[in-house]
């Protein structure tokens, strides 16, 4: 490479010693700054590192090999659109075989796909497992409770036979036991509904729920009134609702309903509609299963039991709410759905801001030293390198210092534009090339002549049909 930049190589007479000044060659002088070059190569880089940048984007977790591509596909650009406009210009290397450059942009295209792999999976196979589990004791899964509605019997048959007594206790310490976020509502009821409590969570609630059992026993009792209220409470219910989850209606009553068809049919297709699971829970005698309670139990998934008073406490300590959560199954949530990224450029915890540092630092050196071996010219200030060094710092500082550093992604459309945009910002600096001409005024073909390097026995330099040179380089 040193030949292309060497004065010596296009001057007359004996060669200046090394410690000497060198002057550009006659007919050979060094021109301003290549304008051309910078803007078609810019323009590439920012057209890839966006297009990039846009198509990952909505990947979570994007793999080494990715990584690596985002870097590499914007270099291939740019080196490219840098041969081309040499190629056409003749504004740079001093020399006519375009093979070692095309070996030079060869290094720095698999240079620049290497460093953002292997900075990748060091990410990844160092601290993957540590971030999960940190992530999670910070941000532990909640529990998800499903709404319970309670439709409690009130009617005078139930005090006859000491069964209301009961019904409150149970029913007082089954929510009593509860976890606060348990979210339950209820309905008190007999010939109309006596008491309602919304559904909310029984931090709110326990209290209410406890009030409302303490109503005294009154009447017959009528269930269209008392499902037309329980429906109410679950559609009153429904922005707070877990999603995913089913509603549970518990009727707890010793009364045999008599329902129509066309009630219970209605019923089904709405409890199915409304993802409501109808239970009822029959106490002091058995009931048949072709009742209609029974029999819209069983078609919306809800269960028909038959229960001695005394029983009714245990029935109670297996309705559950909630579940216990799948630590394996969480850890796998939070890497397939994008609750946690462990992407390498978009984390913010201080291993992946240090080897995204380091990346950058060695893509804009990779990319510095290649493009001033493959242009540099004859009296050329070698600063590419420092430029595209200082290109790479910038576009750290934008990804990770003024960037929303999304940590945990939150999945907001906001903080997903920002990051692919400041992705492809940050990436086109890189792009960035600032190089000088060297023909100031001569022609391409007049470069390699011996007029033009001041020689009047030397040979002039060709290229053969094998791309080799020949003459008197030196």
């Amino acid at each position: 490479m040193d030949e292309w930049n060497d004065d010596s190589n296009f001057s007359g007479g004996n060669s200046p010693e090394p410690w000497e000044k060198q002057a550009a060659p006659k007919g050979i002088r060094t021109g301003g700054w290549h304008w051309v070059m910078t803007l078609v190569c810019i323009a590439t880089v920012t057209a890839l590192s966006f297009l990039m940048a846009w198509l990952t984007k909505d990947i979570v977790n994007r793999p080494s090999w990715m990584i690596g591509a985002i870097f590499t596909v914007p270099t291939l650009g740019m080196f490219a659109a840098a041969l081309l406009v040499e190629k056409k210009t003749s504004a740079m290397t001093p020399v006519s075989s375009r093979r070692v450059q095309y070996l030079v942009a060869l290094i720095a295209i698999v240079a620049t796909f290497t460093v953002g792999c292997v900075c990748d999976l060091l990410y990844q196979h160092s601290t993957i497992g540590q971030v999960i589990r940190n992530w999670a004791e910070t941000h532990p899964p909640e529990t998800v409770y499903s709404d319970i509605v309670l439709m409690v019997d009130k009617s005078s048959s139930l005090e006859e036979n000491g069964m209301d007594t009961l019904n409150r206790k149970a029913i007082k310490e089954w929510v009593d036991g509860m976890d606060d976020k348990a979210r339950v509502g209820v309905v008190v009821f007999s010939y109309d509904a006596l008491r309602t409590v919304p559904v909310d969570t029984l931090a709110f609630n326990r209290e209410k729920i406890r009030q409302a059992m303490d109503v005294d026993t009154v009447g017959y009792t009528d269930f269209d009134v008392a499902l037309y209220h329980a429906f109410r409470l679950v559609d009153a219910a429904e922005s707070g609702r877990a999603k995913g989850r089913t509603t549970q209606i518990i009727a707890i009553t010793d009364a045999e309903a008599e329902l129509s068809d066309a009630v219970k049919d209605s019923l089904t297709q709405m409890a199915k509609e409304k993802d409501v699971a109808f239970s009822i829970v029959h106490l002091g005698h058995d009931v048949p299963a072709d009742n209609p309670l029974m029999e819209l139990a069983s078609s919306t998934g809800g269960t028909g039991t038959s229960l001695g008073v005394s029983e009714l406490a245990q029935y109670f300590e297996g309705v559950q709410n909630a579940e216990e959560p799948d630590w394996d199954a969480y850890y796998a949530e939070l890497r397939d759905n994008g609750k946690v990224d462990f992407d390498l450029i978009r984390v913010s915890d201080p291993e992946a801001n240090l080897l995204c540092g380091v990346m950058l630092g060695l893509e804009g050196l990779a990319i510095g030293i290649c493009l001033m071996i493959m242009l540099s010219v004859v009296g050329q200030k070698r600063i590419q390198p420092v430029i595209s060094i200082v290109m790479a710092v910038a576009a750290f500082v934008l990804l990770k210092i003024i960037g929303p550093g999304v940590g945990p992604v939150d999945g907001s459309p906001r903080i997903k534009v920002l990051q692919w945009l400041l992705e492809g910002v940050s990436f086109s600096l890189l792009g960035l090339v600032f190089m000088r001409k060297n023909n100031g005024g001569a022609s391409a073909s007049g470069r390699n002549s011996p007029k033009a390097s001041g020689g009047s026995g030397r040979k002039p330099v060709q290229v053969d049909s094998g791309g080799e040179l020949s003459g008197d380089l030196w």
